[in-house]
């Protein structure tokens, strides 16, 4: 961080993060805004509508339990979700798939 502060102090900033080849211009206050209530909505445990359950995790949630980006929706009843934060163990659970039940991993032609 004060790597930044000082390349930003000189007028030296190496990144520019609103041209359109990176993808395209990012609200800044935005992101941060939304990031700030995240943190809030898991520090407090309080409890949240779809609505701002969608704001948060960035989709609607489809079923009564959601995960996305180290986060868990879990409904608690009509239109009232808790967010819990997963831990490191929990968060690679379901990038990986075990191909083991799938024919052993091997392809078998009649």
């Amino acid at each position: 961080m004060s790597l930044m502060q000082k390349l930003a102090a000189q007028g030296e900033l190496p990144w520019v993060w609103n041209e359109a080849e990176d993808g395209g211009s990012c609200d800044i206050a935005g992101l941060r805004q939304r990031l700030e209530l995240t943190q809030l909505a898991l520090q407090t445990g309080a409890p949240l509508s779809t609505a701002e359950v969608t704001y948060l995790m960035g989709s609607r949630p489809g079923s009564a339990e959601v995960e996305r980006g180290g986060l868990r929706a879990r409904r608690i009843s009509r239109n009232v979700w808790k967010l819990t934060q997963l831990s490191g163990a929990q968060q690679g659970r379901g990038e990986v798939t075990s191909f083991a039940s799938f024919n052993d991993g091997r392809r078998r032609f009649a």
